[in-house]
């Protein structure tokens, strides 16, 4: 029969470091659902963090990179990008997927649109 021994006392919570950042948070939309064509789509990203790194890939219907933005969050957390729909883009649901880096955190945040 093993011994489990004493119950091992749960670490006293560490003292919080006012100079810690708090853990990255991050999301993106657009600001349409649907676009049509000649069109331009802005893409918001909002962050906790200023002058984090964000990079933007926009995939269009058939999976392929439709284009690939990059930019830093302003002191409020928020960075906009724009991507221009044009007469010989594909109709269908477009995926924007937004990579957002701080301090060695970093948050993958999706949403989509669709081209008519």
């Amino acid at each position: 029969e093993v011994d489990p021994g004493e119950p091992s006392e749960p670490d006293p919570e560490p003292d919080p470091d006012p100079e810690e950042p708090s853990d990255l948070e991050a999301s993106v939309s657009t600001d349409s659902s649907a676009y049509g064509s000649n069109s331009w789509v802005y893409i918001n990203v909002q962050a906790n963090q200023a002058n984090a790194s964000v990079s933007v890939n926009v995939y269009s219907p058939n999976g392929a990179v439709y284009e690939t933005l990059s930019g830093t969050t302003d002191s409020n957390g928020f960075v906009q990008f724009r991507v221009r729909i044009t007469r010989q883009s594909s109709r269908g649901t477009y995926l924007v997927e937004a990579t957002v880096l701080k301090d060695g955190q970093s948050v993958i945040t999706s949403a989509s649109f669709d081209v008519q």
